[in-house]
């Protein structure tokens, strides 16, 4: 037994006495420029401008106000953009136009120029229909959406529904009016299970984006054709709705570059458990690294164009 005792504890001292602490060296990367825009020729130009931090930092990040940022087009200077103390966001009161290709250019002190060249998309899509068809169990709205495909290069697009709050005023003998008083993303859902019993519309390869308030999809399966779709609207409004008040859903679908759509699809597969593998979505083992297209820096520059639907109320 003593010879027992003493081989444990000769072990115990022997494992005890070789605990290092463990002190990794992590290496001090650079810090780079980071730069966002996704431009349209709905909108105004705006860019957001910030820098990268270290991995072991736990300080927000802020807009860099004292750069000089400015937007080309094929042929010459399109704007130089002023910086806003309210919104954090350089900004023009120019809008760019469909088809044509940008390139942005940042210029800070203390950093190497960025740059990034995208163009918007000329929207390659068609709306046929948006309707309501059912309610699910639950109590969601379940809507048809038919789109057509009409160029005959591969596109990509992002599927948007639009929640849309109105007052309205019933006036006897006269047309009602309406006031938009709020709107904002619907969180949905394309599957299978959408689908009415013993319907025809297409099954399409798409990715839902963060919090379920957009798709993503590629028109490889019904390039330069016809597709219809089935959307599950969850139910996100209050049952006792007050009176005069009303609420109605627009489609919103989007034309996109390449470069919107790898970046929209990194960013939600490194913010989501899986990745996207093909068109079946598996769980994920490895790392995301994002899309970028900022030249010395980080960060996203990217065109799109919009097709909106006509409103269709709630039901």
């Amino acid at each position: 037994m003593k010879h027992i005792f003493y081989t444990i504890l000769v072990l115990v001292i022997f494992i005890t006495g070789c605990e290092k602490p463990f002190h990794p060296e992590i290496p001090s990367v650079p810090e780079k420029l980071v730069l966002y825009s996704q431009f349209s020729p709905d909108n105004e130009w705006s860019v957001y401008l910030t820098k990268s931090r270290s991995v072991l930092s736990n300080e927000p990040f802020s807009p860099l106000p004292n750069a000089e940022i400015q937007i080309f087009d094929e042929a010459a200077l399109v704007s130089t953009l002023t910086f806003s103390q309210e919104t954090g966001l350089y900004n023009s009161d120019e809008k760019p136009v469909a088809g044509m290709t940008y390139e942005l250019v940042a210029s800070v002190e203390g950093f190497a120029d960025v740059k990034s060249t995208d163009e918007i998309p000329v929207s390659g899509v068609e709306i046929e229909s948006f309707s309501f068809l059912d309610k699910s169990e639950n109590g969601d709205d379940i809507f048809s959406l038919s789109f057509r495909d009409i160029l005959p290069q591969d596109d990509y697009y992002h599927l948007v529904v639009i929640l849309q709050k109105y007052e309205y005023t019933a006036v006897a003998g006269a047309d009602t009016s309406f006031v938009l008083l709020d709107e904002r993303p619907a969180r949905f859902s394309i599957d299978e299970d959408t689908r009415p019993d013993n319907s025809p519309a297409n099954i399409i390869p798409s990715i839902t984006t963060q919090n379920f308030e957009g798709v993503l999809v590629e028109d490889s399966d019904f390039n330069n054709g016809q597709a219809e779709i089935f959307l599950q609207v969850w139910n996100e409004i209050e049952n006792d709705m007050p009176d005069k008040i009303a609420y109605g859903y627009v489609v919103e679908l989007r034309s996109v570059s390449e470069a919107y759509y790898l970046y929209q699809k990194t960013l939600t597969e490194q913010l989501g458990e899986n990745a996207t593998i093909g068109i079946h979505e598996v769980p994920r083992t490895f790392p995301i690294d994002i899309y970028n297209n900022i030249e010395n820096g980080l960060g996203n520059f990217s065109g799109y164009s919009v097709v909106n639907s006509s409103l269709v109320w709630k039901q």
